[in-house]
C-alpha cells in the first residue's frame, strides 16, 4: 500500500488553503459561489474555476443535481483540485430527468403520458426508467419472475437451425452403404427442380476419394438419380451448397429418399429444391424415416436464427423496437446477446435475427425473452415507450406515478488530464447506457459513469446506485484510486481498467451487477494493465465475474477481497478469473488471502439446469501466478482451474465443497509446465462428487504433494478418481484426514488445536482482515 499513500496525501493536502466554490440546488449560477451565495450547477461553476489561476475546491451542498450532459474535465481545468460534498451532507448527481406532462389512466391499471418533443429526444435509447429510486423493467415477455429471477421468466429455443440459411440440424455418421434418409416434400407445382445440397465431406483424406456418384436420390419410387459435383470441402461438418442433380416432382406430396449406395462419408445440413421462382427448403433432420445404425443429428445452430415453438411468438413482434435477449450457448454460454427480430414465421416457428450482437451460434434449449412491445406490458413495474408517438406507458408499482424519471446521460464526469483530482462524497444515480458501450460478445465494456483518461484521480467515498454503465472506467494513464465507494445495481460492472497501470481499487462494496449486460465483473483489468492493487473489496451478486484479469499484464495484486455469489447467470467462469492469450508470458501477479463463496456458473438446456464454475480460474494460458492463502467454499466444478498456463503455484489454500469435482488440471494443448500444487486443503461432502478433472501428461508438468484431503462421510481412498490420481505418482506425502475446521458451514475456517493440518505444515488462514477496512 505504500506506493499509493503519496497520491492520497497529495490530493487531500492540495485542498488545504485552496479557493472554494460552493454549489447548491437552490443556488444561482450568477452568484459569487460562496457559502452564503452558492452557484447552482457544476457547469456554471466550471466557467468560474476556469478563470482562476490558484487551486480551487468545488464543494457541493446536499440535494439533487440534474446532469443532462457530461462534465468534461481537461487541462483547461488546471485550477480544479477537488469536487466534494459539504461536510455531513449528501449531494446526489442524477443522470435522469423527471417525466413532465399529465398522466392519464389507460386500461387495466396502466397509466400513460405524452412526452414533449424535447423529452422524446432526451430519452436515451434503449432507455432506463426509475420511480422513487427504483429501476423499472421494460415490458417483457415472459414476465420477470421476482421469486426466481435467475432461472424463471424465460422461453427456450425449441430447435436450433443449421446451415447457411438456418434450415436444420446436421445429419452425420451416414457413411455405410445402405444408409438412407426419407423426406416428405410438398411441391407447389409439378416440374423439374434443381436439387442443391448443403454438405461437408473430407473423403480426400481417404486415398483422395470423392462422394461423386456414391449416393442417389429416389423420387416417388422412381429411378435412382446419382448425386454429383460433391467436391471435398476439407471438413466433415456442412460447409458449402452444391447443385447435385435435377429431379421431377409432382404437385403436392412427394416422397424423396436419399440412399448411400457405395459407402463413404458426408454430413448433410439441408436441401433446396429450386424451380423458377419456387424454393423449397428442407432441413436435413426433417426426415420421416431413416436407416443407419450410427446415424447422428448434431444441432450446432446458426448465429441469426432458431425455431421457436409453433405459435409461441407473433409475427407482429418482428421489426420495430422489440429486442430479443438470448443466453447463447455457442460461445461457452459466457454472455447474453441483445438482438433485433427480423422476421417470425408463426406457423413454422422460424425466427430470424439481426444486429451486431449476433456473434454466437444458438442451440436448442437456449433461454431468452423479449422486451419493448406494448403487448408485453402486463405486470406492475413495467413500462413501454412508443417512440413513434412519444407516448410513455407505465404499469405503476403501487398505483402511483409520482417521481418518475428517465435516464438521459450515461457518463456524468469525464477526466482527461494528468494532474491530481479528488472526487469525494458524491452520489451518482439513475444514469443511462446504450447498446454501443462495448459489451458485444466477449467484450467487457468500455464506458463508465466516471471515466478517467489521465493520472492522479481519486474517487473516494462515493456511491453509485441504479447506474447503466460501469461506475468507474480508467482507460490509459494510471496512479488513480477508487476507495471506500459503494456500487449498487449496475447495468454493467463495477470498476474497469483498460491499459491502465499502478492504480489502487480498494475497500469498496460492489453489489448487484450485470443487470443489463452479463459478461462483466466487479473489478476488471484489461489489456496490459499492470502494477494494480485490487484489495479489500466486498463483491457480491454478479452475473459473471467477481474479479477478472483479461490479458492484464503483470505484477497485479489481488488480495483480501471478499467475493460472494458470482457467476449467477453465466457458465464456464470463475469468481476470480484470469485469461491470457500469450502462451509463455509470466505475469508475476498474486492472488492471495481472498475469501470466495458460492460460485455458481449457471446455464440451462431448456428447463434442465447445468453449471460450470471454479472459485479461482486460471484460464487459457494464464501463467506466472502465485495463488496462496485463499479460502474457497461452495463451487460447482472445483475450487480452482489450471488451464494451459506455465509457472503457476497454488499453495496453502482451502478448497471446500465443490459439488461436481474438486478442481481441474487441464494442461490445455499440452502447453503447461512447472505447475505446483502443495500444502492445500481439499475437502468435500457430496458423495456424488468426483475427484480432480485432469488432462494429458500431468506427471510431466505438475508437482503435487504435501496436501490434506478429506471426504466427509469417508471413502476417499476408494474413490476411483482418487485411486487413479495416486497411481500417477502424485501426493506421496499428502494426508487423508479431517482438517478439523471450527465450522465450515458458517465459513469459519479457523483450525481446531488438534488439526492435522498444523502438523502437516499448512499455515492457518486469517480471514479477519478480508473485505473493506475502516475508513482512514
Amino acid at each position: 500500500m505504500k506506493r499509493y499513500v503519496w497520491l492520497l496525501g497529495m490530493v487531500l493536502a492540495s485542498s488545504v488553503g485552496a479557493g472554494e466554490i460552493y454549489v447548491a440546488p437552490n443556488g444561482n449560477d450568477a452568484a459569487k459561489g460562496t457559502l452564503e451565495a452558492p452557484m447552482a450547477t457544476l457547469a456554471g461553476a466550471q466557467k468560474r474555476w476556469r478563470a482562476e489561476t490558484e487551486p480551487v475546491d468545488v464543494i457541493l451542498r446536499g440535494g439533487e443535481y440534474g446532469c443532462t450532459q457530461t462534465l468534461e474535465i481537461t487541462e483547461a481545468d488546471a485550477a480544479l483540485r477537488s469536487v466534494r460534498a459539504y461536510r455531513g451532507e449528501k449531494p446526489v448527481l442524477y443522470g435522469s430527468q423527471p417525466v413532465r406532462g399529465t398522466w392519464e389512466t389507460w386500461k387495466g391499471g396502466i397509466r400513460r403520458v405524452e412526452l414533449s418533443a424535447d423529452q422524446r429526444e432526451a430519452f436515451s435509447s434503449p432507455g432506463q426508467l426509475f420511480m422513487g429510486g427504483t429501476r423499472l423493467l421494460r415490458a417483457r415477455y415472459p414476465n420477470f419472475d421476482s421469486q426466481n429471477p435467475v432461472k424463471g421468466g424465460f422461453l427456450y429455443v425449441f430447435r436450433s437451425m443449421y446451415g447457411e440459411e438456418g434450415i436444420g440440424g446436421d445429419v452425420g455418421c451416414i457413411h455405410n452403404a445402405g444408409d438412407s434418409l426419407t423426406y416428405a416434400i410438398d411441391a407447389p407445382e409439378a416440374g423439374t427442380y434443381a436439387v442443391w445440397i448443403y454438405y461437408g465431406t473430407h473423403m480426400a483424406s481417404y486415398n483422395n476419394a470423392t462422394m461423386d456418384g456414391r449416393t442417389v436420390l429416389v423420387v416417388n419410387g422412381g429411378p435412382e438419380v446419382p448425386l454429383t459435383n460433391l467436391k471435398d470441402t476439407g471438413a466433415w461438418s456442412p460447409q458449402a451448397w452444391a447443385h447435385c442433380c435435377d429431379v421431377t416432382l409432382k404437385k403436392g406430396r412427394n416422397v424423396v429418399r436419399w440412399i448411400n449406395k457405395k459407402g463413404g462419408g458426408m454430413n448433410i445440413g439441408g436441401w433446396k429444391f429450386l424451380r423458377s421462382n419456387q424454393k423449397i427448403l428442407v432441413p436435413a433432420d426433417a426426415f420421416t424415416a431413416s436407416v443407419g445404425k450410427q446415424l447422428t443429428v448434431h444441432y450446432d445452430g446458426v448465429k441469426n436464427a432458431f425455431h421457436a415453438a409453433a405459435g409461441e411468438l407473433k409475427p407482429a413482434w418482428a421489426g420495430g423496437d422489440v429486442v430479443l435477449k438470448i443466453f447463447q450457448s455457442g460461445s461457452c454460454r459466457a454472455f447474453m446477446e441483445v438482438v433485433s427480430i427480423q422476421s417470425i414465421d408463426e406457423k413454422s416457428g422460424r425466427v430470424y435475427l439481426s444486429g451486431p450482437e449476433c456473434v454466437a451460434k444458438l442451440a436448442t434449449g437456449d433461454r431468452y425473452f423479449l422486451e419493448n412491445h406494448l403487448d408485453f406490458l402486463d405486470a406492475p413495474g413495467e413500462w413501454y415507450l412508443d417512440r413513434k408517438t412519444g407516448i410513455l406507458y407505465l404499469y405503476p408499482l403501487q398505483n402511483s406515478v409520482e417521481n418518475v424519471r428517465f435516464g438521459v446521460c450515461g457518463t456524468l464526469i469525464s477526466v482527461k488530464r494528468k494532474t491530481p483530482l479528488l472526487l469525494e462524497g458524491l452520489t451518482f444515480t439513475e444514469t443511462a447506457f446504450t447498446y454501443n458501450d462495448g459489451c458485444v460478445g466477449y467484450s467487457m465494456g468500455s464506458r463508465g459513469v466516471v471515466e478517467i483518461a489521465g493520472e492522479g484521480v481519486t474517487v473516494r467515498d462515493c456511491r453509485f446506485e441504479n447506474i447503466g454503465r460501469y461506475a468507474v472506467v480508467m482507460s490509459g494513464g494510471g496512479r488513480n484510486v477508487v476507495r471506500y465507494c459503494t456500487i449498487y445495481n449496475s447495468g454493467q460492472g463495477g470498476v474497469l481498467l483498460i491499459q491502465s497501470n499502478d492504480n489502487d481499487v480498494s475497500d469498496n462494496v460492489i453489489e448487484n451487477i450485470g443487470l443489463e449486460y452479463k459478461h462483466i465483473g466487479g473489478v476488471v483489468l484489461e489489456r496490459e494493465s499492470s502494477g494494480n492493487n485490487v484489495t479489500h473489496n466486498f463483491i457480491q451478486n454478479s452475473s459473471r465475474y467477481g474479479i477478472s484479469l483479461k490479458n492484464a499484464g503483470g505484477n497485479n495484486e489481488i488480495s483480501f477481497n471478499d467475493v460472494r455469489n458470482t457467476s449467477l447467470e453465466t457458465y464456464d467462469t470463475g469468481a476470480i478469473e484470469v485469461t491470457q492469450g500469450d502462451r509463455n508470458f509470466q505475469s508475476g501477479s498474486r492472488i492471495r488471502n481472498n475469501r470466495v463463496l458460492d460460485t455458481n456458473g449457471y446455464s440451462c438446456i431448456g428447463p434442465k439446469e447445468i453449471a460450470m464454475s471454479w472459485g479461482i480460474y486460471l484460464d487459457s494460458f494464464a501463467g506466472g501466478y502465485l495463488v496462496e492463502n485463499n479460502y474457497v467454499n461452495r463451487t460447482t466444478r472445483g475450487g480452482f482451474m489450471f488451464q494451459g498456463g506455465k509457472g503457476n503455484v497454488l499453495r496453502n489454500n482451502v478448497f471446500l465443497n465443490a459439488s461436481m469435482s474438486q478442481g481441474h488440471f487441464s494442461n490445455y494443448v499440452q502447453n503447461s509446465e512447472d505447475l505446483v500444487f502443495e500444502h492445500n486443503v481439499v475437502a468435500f461432502s457430496n458423495p456424488e462428487a468426483a475427484w480432480f478433472s485432469q488432462g494429458k501428461n500431468l506427471p510431466e508438468v505438475l508437482t503435487c504433494d504435501h496436501n490434506i484431503y478429506w471426504r466427509y462421510g469417508g471413502g476417499l481412498e476408494t474413490l476411483p478418481g482418487f485411486v487413479q490420481w495416486k497411481r500417477l505418482g502424485f501426493d506421496a506425502h499428502s494426508l487423508v484426514a479431517d482438517p478439523m475446521f471450527v465450522d465450515i458451514r458458517e465459513d469459519d475456517a479457523r483450525l481446531k488445536p488438534d488439526s492435522p493440518c498444523l502438523k502437516a505444515g499448512f499455515q492457518p488462514i486469517d480471514l479477519s482482515n478480508v473485505g473493506p477496512r475502516k475508513r482512514e
